[in-house]
């Protein structure tokens, strides 16, 4: 017996046939046949193979002998490049290929890294700056080729564009901080530019931190920043438009040397006397050369002295102007014959917010990005955080502890002899500005110790019914009253703190006095016990200035023969347009964010580019009534006309010269509630062996008028319309037979927004029986129109 071996190769493995033929059987003698004889011979096909993205054959020949592939006929890369991304690419190889192995190696190292492997012909890589070869070969399961070899390829990037630009959109202090994100690339430096009033731009920085503090001059500015190194400049990153609005101040330190005696000699008696800690910030040293004392403020919790000067316009403390020597100057302590207080309120409008978070009007009470001052009092602040949409429900609970009670006795002319003669002997405009820069409008004459706690509820009301809220409201004023004075049991507390977390309620604490940081700790789980906390850890250590109260300047007597107005500025006038000024800018929030509001939720042709410039501008009119000296532009909204852009250097604007009280009307629309209604009952008796069908197929819309622009008001409704802006109440529905179905949808139908009701019902078809419908349905959307905005106290 004789044994053949057939050996087929293909690229993926070797088969061997192994044949064991009998001689005899195969083979004869020539003698026999007249043939030759044959060995039979098993047929080597094609190797089928999977080919997924279709650039190597279906199939291949693997007949032949084994054998790897050729070396790929080239490789390219760019001589250079800006960015560290770019292609390398390479040319295909003879044989079969299984894959391309790319390398890369950086110039100044003996190491090449793999940076792909596939079937593609090109690679797109990204390194950081440097030099860069590459290499490529072909592979298969036999082996690989020889190497392809690339040129150099130079990376020298250049730095991204900074990922943001963060400045105040508003300063009356003659600075600015301007902050921006970072940049990609190595050796960069940024380059911060400013542009004032539409003009050309110009640098304002240009090093490696990633902010900066930038002196301006009044007027509009922008600003943008960009990122360089020795490859080149990133693309600009640009700010929104900001105003600085710094008011002009008489130098009184140049002007009257002697205040430094002065300052001295307040700084003496009050590390003698008692001193307080209020709300509000301490403005900078009054006339000082190197501040500017109209705005610059230092931060909250600074110590006051009772005869301290009050900056009424600012909310700011002014310097003591009182002769504290005197022997009648005596100050007196009494516990407190007040009360202590706990209170809740729910919020109906602004005014009622104001006054139950004891705001003081001031120009501090700012909207504006980031603040406008380098000091805000925590009554503005808690007016601001506080201040919602219309969507909002809000309480506000107010908890006092009034401890002790401390006032000033004063000389029948109490006024430091100096000041009289210096300014207010002077009986005109400059002494009169030169007194209130220094002193303020009032002194301190007492102030009430203690510590007081604001906490703020809210809840989103869009997702409710009327019925629901009216429920809820009823239930949180009971339940904060019950959970704080601890009238509820245990039980019943839980249950209302549930009540609470199922619809989302926010708390937000302010305290003044008390334990430290106990605001920061409450939440929506813990507020009652938190309250009690701070009733029983209300101490003498931690006690506050609650309320202060204040007195006029008195007539001094050596100047009698002067009218009292001579002497001293008229602050009521310019106090209460103040006030106005500060309620407008509140009614103009609410409505910018109910506009921004819908406009979330499809309300494209909702307006909100006039907010910003409107915001701006109303912030200048309040900086009129606070300046130190000039405030002839402190007026009442009714009569106030904006500057105009660039037409004034003393007074910047965004707005060409316009009555700012009339524009805001006409800019920032008014989203009016909204509803239309419609009742309809049917019904039909079907025969003995006759079905019956009614239909109810009816629109109610929404009626527009010439200049209003209505759509449905997604967060209103009830029923099946709830969170769809309409409500059903579905009176009656019986059908007895087939067919019956209704739908419910809000469409639009000429222009105007409505809703849509299809309701069907059915008798049976045997036997008689009734089929009744009977229902009410309602849309309910807002419409965009003029209205006036309220002047308060006009």
């Amino acid at each position: 017996m004789s044994v053949f071996k057939l050996k087929m190769t293909s690229s993926r493995q070797t088969k061997s046939l192994l044949a064991t033929m009998a001689l005899g059987a195969l083979l004869f003698s020539s003698e026999s046949f007249s043939e030759t004889p044959r060995i039979p011979i098993i047929p080597c096909e094609p190797e089928r193979i999977e080919s997924g993205d279709g650039r190597l054959p279906d199939s291949i020949n693997n007949c032949d002998e084994p054998h790897g592939p050729g070396t790929p006929t080239r490789i390219s890369v760019p001589s250079s490049s800006s960015n560290g991304s770019f292609s390398v690419s390479w040319g295909s190889s003879s044989g079969y290929v299984l894959r391309y192995e790319l390398s890369q190696n950086r110039t100044g190292t003996s190491l090449w890294g793999n940076v792909y492997s596939g079937r593609a012909l090109s690679k797109t890589v990204s390194v950081s700056d440097g030099s860069y070869r590459y290499r490529v070969r072909a592979c298969n399961n036999v082996g690989c080729s020889g190497f392809r070899y690339s040129g150099t390829v130079t990376v020298a990037s250049r730095p991204s564009t900074p990922s943001s630009i963060d400045y105040a959109s508003y300063s009356n202090t003659g600075d600015v901080r301007v902050s921006w994100g970072n940049s990609s690339g190595s050796g960069k430096t940024y380059k911060l530019e400013k542009r004032k009033n539409n003009g050309g731009w110009t640098s304002a920085y240009s090093g490696g931190a990633r902010s900066s503090t930038v002196t301006l001059d009044n007027g509009n500015y922008r600003f943008r920043v960009r990122a360089c190194n020795a490859n080149g400049c990133s693309s600009y990153r640009y700010g929104d438009a900001m105003i600085a609005n710094q008011s002009e101040a008489m130098d009184l330190y140049s002007l009257y040397p002697h205040l430094v005696h002065e300052d001295n000699r307040n700084d003496a008696h009050a590390r003698t006397t008692k001193t307080f800690i209020g709300e509000f910030p301490r403005r900078a040293s009054a006339g000082n050369a190197n501040s500017n004392p109209a705005a610059r403020r230092s931060d909250a919790d600074q110590p006051f002295s009772l005869g301290s000067g009050f900056d009424l316009l600012n909310a700011a403390y002014a310097s003591l102007c009182l002769e504290m020597d005197h022997p009648e100057f005596r100050i007196v302590k009494n516990p407190s014959s007040k009360a202590d207080e706990f209170e809740v309120t729910y919020i109906r409008n602004t005014s009622e917010l104001f006054n139950s978070l004891e705001v003081t009007d001031s120009t501090s009470i700012d909207f504006t990005y980031k603040g406008v001052s380098a000091g805000v009092d925590s009554g503005s602040d808690r007016a601001v955080k506080s201040l919602e949409g219309t969507h909002n429900e809000v309480f506000v609970v107010k908890l006092v502890e009034n401890r002790e009670t401390w006032s000033l006795n004063t000389q029948p002319d109490p006024i430091k002899t100096v000041h009289v003669n210096d300014w207010l002997a002077l009986a005109n405009k400059t002494g009169r500005n030169a007194f209130r820069q220094r002193c303020g409008d009032r002194y301190i004459s007492g102030v009430d110790l203690g510590a007081r706690l604001f906490l703020v509820f809210a809840y989103d009301a869009r997702r409710f019914t009327t019925e629901q809220i009216s429920s809820y409201n009823s239930q949180i004023s009971g339940g904060l009253r019950g959970a704080i004075n601890g009238s509820y049991s245990n039980s019943e507390v839980q249950q209302f703190k549930g009540l609470l977390t199922s619809i989302n309620t926010s708390v937000t604490a302010f305290s003044l006095g008390g334990p430290d940081n106990i605001d920061k700790q409450i939440n929506i789980l813990n507020f009652n016990q938190k309250a009690t906390d701070f009733v029983n850890g209300t101490n003498e250590g931690n006690y506050r200035a609650l309320k202060q109260y204040y007195r006029d300047y008195p007539h001094p007597r050596s100047l009698l023969s002067y009218n009292y107005y001579d002497l001293f500025h008229r602050y009521a006038p310019n106090l209460e347009n103040v006030r106005r000024w500060n309620y407008l800018d509140a009614e103009r929030e609410r409505r910018c964010k109910t506009l921004n509001d819908y406009k979330q939720v499809g309300g494209s042709h909702i307006d909100l580019s006039h907010c910003e410039s409107i915001k701006q501008e109303i912030q200048i009119a309040k900086e009129q009534c606070g300046r130190p000296q000039d405030r002839t532009y402190c007026l009442h909204p009714a009569a106030y006309y904006t500057a105009g852009v660039g037409s004034d250097p003393d007074r910047p604007g965004v707005l060409p010269q316009v009555q700012l009280y009339n524009e805001m009307e006409r800019k920032i629309d008014y989203l009016e509630p909204r509803s239309a209604s419609n009742s309809h009952s049917r019904s039909v008796t079907g025969g003995v062996w006759n079905k019956k069908c009614i239909t109810v197929d009816e629109d109610v819309c929404l009626t527009e008028g010439v200049d209003t622009d209505c759509f449905t008001d997604v967060y209103q409704g009830n029923d099946l319309g709830t969170g769809r802006g309409f409500g059903l109440n579905m009176k009656e529905y019986h059908s007895p037979g087939s067919g019956g179905s209704q739908r419910h949808d809000t469409v639009t139908r000429g222009g105007l927004a409505c809703l849509n009701s299809y309701v069907k019902a059915c008798t049976k078809r045997i036997g008689g029986s009734k089929a009744r419908i009977r229902f009410d349905h309602e849309i309910f959307g807002r419409c965009a129109i003029k209205k006036p905005f309220s002047l308060v106290g006009s």
